[in-house]
């Protein structure tokens, strides 16, 4: 033994062997002591010595802790094979972390840490089995549920099943909403208005439910495929939302609903363009859906534009109508690069030229797309305000506005 370390409080001990193949044999042979048993696994690279033990051991514990220490490293020489002692076997376990669940009476758990660990070492048999017993458990509520599709996805994540290819994740969810998703808004009281089953306040609507939006940060894990929707399911949530959702601000609803539609709305549309950022969709399916954003947040500039600023928020909305408008383009880009027409690139473009008419750089930007684009009705008639504009013409201008070849998104650009 090279070094001993004993943490009262976690119930854990670590213990450092000369050499790997050592170690190897204390976890094979270690797991009892006295008749208690305990768990070994590999140690996490912990090399502390006994010095830095927890403060509150007792000091005869950790005087005695100090002298097995030296007594250790004066009677055997680093290189010498070292021969585990059994209570060496029985507090310790295999070159690497180890962190052993002891039972409450007096056996501590303990590691063992070598230099180089195993690949296995990431996969602790007991945590393996802990995972496996969460999925065995019957499920009744939402959150017990939760629980074990939880223990799935990290025992999936442990076990490597999910295979790393060069590239995006691609999804294979085939529902509006993950079921892990569902169940835990469910228990944690988070599902929308619209998502409620009907006459309760709380239950959530399965057939209803929508993927909530979430923001990426440095600590999120990669989402698994079956937590990606993949592109039907996509256009599935979209179609519901403009068929049984967008259209409710204009029927006889009360006023106050209009925030928490535009809010609902906004946070969906917001968690599709993010899933085909994330699974790198290309095609002219995706370029759909990203058009139908697009138009959801014109028709919102001009629909909302008196509403209250905690109800709707120009600024934002214009920030996300941009960063649509931005992703189409370089949709259109790459779809054009391997010789696909996007049928409706003409109308986005006209738009683009629209939410510009205050920059005259768009000019070279048009300059840059293909001729049967530059000609195009909506561009020209973008450039038709452009000119109006230039010129000081309002009279000319408003004409174009009332103009039955204007169409009612290009007028909500223009009036917003």
């Amino acid at each position: 033994l090279v070094n001993f370390v004993l943490r009262p409080r976690r119930m854990t001990c670590t213990v450092s062997y000369a050499s790997e193949e050592q170690a190897e044999r204390a976890l094979l042979e270690g797991g009892s002591f006295q008749g208690h048993q305990f768990d070994i696994s590999y140690a996490e690279n912990e090399t502390a010595p006994a010095q830095k033990t927890e403060e509150w051991v007792d000091p005869d514990v950790q005087a005695e802790l100090s002298a097995l220490q030296s007594g250790w490293r004066n009677e055997y020489a680093t290189g010498k094979p070292l021969k585990p002692t059994q209570s060496g076997d029985g507090a310790a376990g295999g070159g690497g972390s180890s962190m052993l669940l002891a039972p409450p009476v007096a056996a501590a758990t303990a590691s063992v840490s070598v230099k180089n660990p195993p690949a296995t070492r990431d996969r602790s048999p007991a945590q393996l089995r802990d995972l496996e017993n969460v999925m065995r458990r019957p499920a009744h509520t939402s959150e017990e549920k939760f629980r074990v599709l939880d223990a799935r996805d990290k025992l999936l994540r442990l076990n490597g099943t999910q295979q790393k290819l060069a590239g995006a994740t691609q999804g294979h969810c085939p529902d509006m909403c993950p079921e892990k998703e569902r169940v835990l808004r469910e228990f944690q009281r988070q599902v929308a208005f619209y998502e409620l089953q009907p006459g309760s306040d709380e239950l959530i609507c399965h057939e209803r439910a929508l993927k909530q939006y979430s923001r990426s940060s440095a600590d999120q894990e990669t989402p698994l495929p079956h937590e990606l929707r993949n592109e039907n399911a996509l256009h599935m949530t979209m179609s519901y939302l403009m068929h049984e959702i967008m259209d409710i601000s204009e029927r006889q609803e009360p006023q106050s609903h209009l925030g928490d539609w535009f809010h609902f709305v906004w946070d969906r549309t917001r968690s599709i363009r993010k899933e085909i950022t994330q699974q790198e969709l290309c095609s002219l399916g995706a370029v759909k859906l990203v058009e139908q954003c697009a138009r959801f947040h014109i028709h919102c500039a001009a629909r909302l534009v008196a509403a209250d600023p905690s109800v709707f928020d120009s600024k934002i909305n214009a920030e996300n109508l941009t960063k649509c408008l931005q992703t189409l383009k370089y949709m259109y880009h790459d779809l054009r690069l391997k010789g696909v027409q996007c049928p409706r690139e003409s109308e986005f473009r006209g738009y683009i030229v629209l939410l510009n008419l205050a920059d005259a750089n768009f000019l070279w930007d048009i300059s840059q797309l293909p001729t049967e684009l530059q000609s195009c009705p909506e561009v020209r008639q973008a450039i038709q305000f452009y000119l109006a504009l230039q010129d000081t013409n309002f009279v000319r201008f408003f004409q174009l506005l009332m103009d039955e070849d204007t169409s009612y998104l290009s007028a909500c650009i223009l009036v917003a």
